[in-house]
């Protein structure tokens, strides 16, 4: 949720990122075009914060190639409900 504010991307985005996205020595991640919703690549400047999650990351999802893989299937990302079901328990929930 941390890299959800810090990048503003969107939460399918974000469970869907690989680590062959981001050019950590440019401080930069490439979303491709097929994952954006209007079908073009998106360049995400990370900042100091957000390289310090991504060594975080790192630590925990080690030589997975997605940074937050599922639980029961390391191949496939986290369900996006991880997110949602996080931010209510905070008090953010709609309606």
């Amino acid at each position: 949720m941390k890299m959800m504010a810090q990048t503003f991307v969107r939460t399918s985005e974000l469970i869907c990122a690989r680590w062959d996205e981001f050019d950590l020595e440019a401080n930069r991640w490439t979303i491709p075009a097929e994952r954006m919703k209007m079908k073009t690549p998106h360049i995400v400047a990370l900042s100091r914060q957000t390289m310090e999650v991504l060594e975080l990351l790192r630590d925990l999802s080690g030589s997975e190639e997605l940074l937050f893989p599922g639980e029961q299937d390391r191949k496939k990302p986290m369900s996006n409900m991880t997110i949602l079901k996080a931010l209510e328990r905070m008090g953010y929930k709609a309606g």
